[in-house]
This record gives C-alpha cells, sequence and structure tokens, in this order.
C-alpha cells in the first residue's frame, strides 16, 4: 500500500490537506485504486475512489 499525505490542496470549503492511499481491492485481480480522504482530529471523510490514474501510480515510483 502507498500513503502520501498532504499530497494536495485543500478542498473547498474544507481547509485539510487531503492525504491519498494507493492499494488493492478487494476483489483479487481487480486493478489498484486511489482513495483520497481528509483526516481531521475527529472525522475521516472519503471523498474520492476509483481505479487508480497513471498520474498517481507514477508517484509511487518516485
Amino acid at each position: 500500500m502507498y500513503v502520501e499525505e498532504e499530497f494536495d490542496d485543500p478542498r473547498p470549503p474544507l481547509t485539510i490537506r487531503p492525504t491519498l492511499f494507493i492499494g488493492p481491492p478487494r476483489k483479487l485481480g481487480s486493478p489498484l485504486l486511489e482513495v483520497m480522504v481528509e483526516i481531521s482530529p475527529r472525522d475521516i471523510t472519503v471523498f474520492h475512489v476509483m481505479e487508480a490514474r497513471q498520474k498517481h501510480l507514477d508517484r509511487m515510483e518516485d
């Protein structure tokens, strides 16, 4: 699993920089997923889940 904290600018109206997770799906053999979340002291908000795009897979190699 790949994790990058504070990888992008905050998404209005929130002021928290999102965290990017890239990891395996539940079903074996399916493509990797990218998941973006906002983590605050009291909450975790998942606002984006989709098949991992190449631009994010490239981040894993850097």
